[in-house]
């Protein structure tokens, strides 16, 4: 009989006591979602940062007991995918990388639920496609993030062929995302393929005025206010056809840029100058 009263008393506290944690991450999850969109709006770099941080792991610690929430497992990658562009990857790869991961698998794993399985997303190209088209239009946002974190860490680590498969792949995603709706994101979508066209070599299909064509269309869905178009054209296309005058010119703008430019966007413009002020400072490394 006491065997049996503990064998209740250890299932009734395990019951009682997973029902508890399920239902504070539930109570948690508009916490979460609220303070996500207040950050995006913060222009202290630094706080931003550490509010970040401690809302990542929060986030992590409430997908443990909702592993299928697609809304947290969006923010989750969107969260980290943003962490490490604009605090890692210039100061450490290795670290970027592994975030980007992150980023991606949390991306992978709210696509999962639509069908889009990890065996999908690394076998067959045309199986890829043929199962992305199916996709319902409310899964733009997952598509997003799980593309740009899983070309990002490719493009960190470009002299492996796995990584250039992997770059290959992730264009399927964002090519569904453009279909879906190019202006997502301030017309991130547009920037994603004008940066591969400017980025690229000829000979593997790269196109400077292709990309500067994307670029403008891009600038001009935000109506001038999406200051990491700026940064990134300097970057990726001005770079590589080492045209100085243009490089620094879009980042002296970015840098003098009123910080309420873009609409409840304050951190965007914040992580632009950074970017822009970094860049600035490998003038010499690359031209």
């Amino acid at each position: 009989m006491k065997k049996i009263l503990l064998g209740l008393n250890l299932l009734i506290t395990f019951f009682f006591g997973c029902s508890f944690h399920s239902m504070t991450a539930k109570a948690t999850k508009p916490l979460i979602v609220s303070t996500f969109k207040q950050v995006m709006d913060e222009s202290d770099v630094q706080l931003a940062k550490s509010a970040i941080e401690s809302h990542l792991k929060l986030l992590e610690g409430v997908l443990a007991y909702r592993p299928n929430d697609l809304e947290l497992l969006n923010y989750a990658s969107m969260g980290y995918t943003a962490y490490s562009l604009a605090y890692i990857e210039d100061d450490s790869v290795e670290l970027a990388m592994e975030f980007y991961n992150r980023a991606t698998q949390y991306a992978f794993q709210g696509l999962s639920s639509y069908g889009v399985t990890e065996e999908i997303l690394q076998g067959d190209l045309e199986q890829l496609e043929n199962q992305l088209n199916k996709l319902p239009k409310n899964t733009v946002s997952l598509l997003f993030w799980g593309s740009l974190s899983w070309s990002l860490g490719a493009f960190l680590n470009l002299d492996n062929p796995k990584s250039l498969d992997n770059l290959s792949r992730a264009e399927f995603l964002m090519k569904r995302v453009y279909e879906i709706d190019s202006t997502y994101f301030y017309g991130a979508p547009i920037m994603y393929f004008a940066i591969l066209q400017g980025y690229r070599p000829k000979v593997l299909g790269g196109d400077p005025d292709k990309a500067l064509i994307q670029f403008e269309n891009c600038r001009k869905i935000s109506n001038n206010t999406f200051l990491l178009e700026r940064v990134f054209r300097a970057r990726y296309l001005y770079v590589p056809i080492l045209d100085q005058e243009k490089f620094e010119k879009e980042l002296e703008y970015v840098l003098n840029a009123p910080m309420d430019i873009l609409p409840n966007g304050k951190l965007l413009t914040a992580i632009s100058k950074l970017k822009a002020k970094r860049y600035q400072a490998r003038v010499s490394e690359w031209f």
